[in-house]
């Protein structure tokens, strides 16, 4: 689940930013995003596998621009955005989108051409709400329905849903996030994420210091 996740982010990710003009039939949108994932994994694959800190640097760049996370993150928060102080708001929308860069980034990296199949586009664009549909595929090849939820901005397309076989991931951390909230409060599930954020970039970057002695031994061996 989270592969596939990763996988229709950053198909909407890697197209570079441009000033906004007449949208693009989001089929064509995607492929050309699919196109330009490819080149930029070309080569780096091993690497970015092994340097989780590169992979999350990786994913943060390509993704931030274009995934409306602050969008997302109050659709997530639901009826709590409106009783959220703005201080929690901007601690939530920053804990949530590092959480969800630190936790799919691993998906990335197996993301290849034949993993992916772009449906052509029906019915009508609309700048407010328009949804893409795609095919990602299992490593058994079955297929599994990826449907993205899109809105119109000044910089072009920008993603704020993915919807999984039905599934929405707003709604799902939304339904968990009410559980969480109504049990503990805001500021304590904020704290959580930004602990486990912590936490998860500590163990990156151990991990990748140890990586770096083992390789300098070795090389001086």
């Amino acid at each position: 689940m989270r592969q596939i996740l990763l996988a229709g982010l950053c198909l909407f990710a890697m197209l570079p930013v441009k000033a906004a003009e007449a949208p693009q039939p989001p089929n064509e949108f995607i492929q050309t995003v699919v196109d330009d994932i490819l080149n930029r994994l070309e080569g780096r694959r091993e690497m970015l596998a092994n340097d989780s800190l590169a992979l999350h640097a990786l994913v943060d760049e390509v993704l931030n621009p274009v995934f409306d996370f602050r969008y997302a993150a109050r659709l997530v928060l639901g009826i709590h955005a409106r009783r959220a102080t703005p201080e929690q708001l901007a601690r939530f929308e920053k804990a949530f989108y590092d959480y969800l860069v630190i936790t799919y980034a691993e998906g990335l990296v197996k993301f290849t051409s034949d993993r992916v199949k772009v449906l052509p586009f029906r019915g009508r664009m609309d700048p407010r709400r328009t949804m893409a549909k795609t095919e990602v595929y299992r490593n058994d090849g079955t297929p599994v329905p990826v449907d993205y939820a899109l809105h119109w901005s000044k910089s072009g397309w920008k993603i704020y849903d993915v919807v999984i076989e039905g599934i929405s991931y707003v709604t799902n951390y939304r339904t968990d996030l009410n559980t969480q909230v109504s049990r503990e409060g805001l500021e304590a599930v904020i704290e959580r994420y930004e602990n486990q954020v912590a936490e998860k970039r500590t163990v990156s970057t151990d991990q990748g210091d140890r990586e770096s002695s083992e390789e300098a031994e070795a090389n001086s061996g």
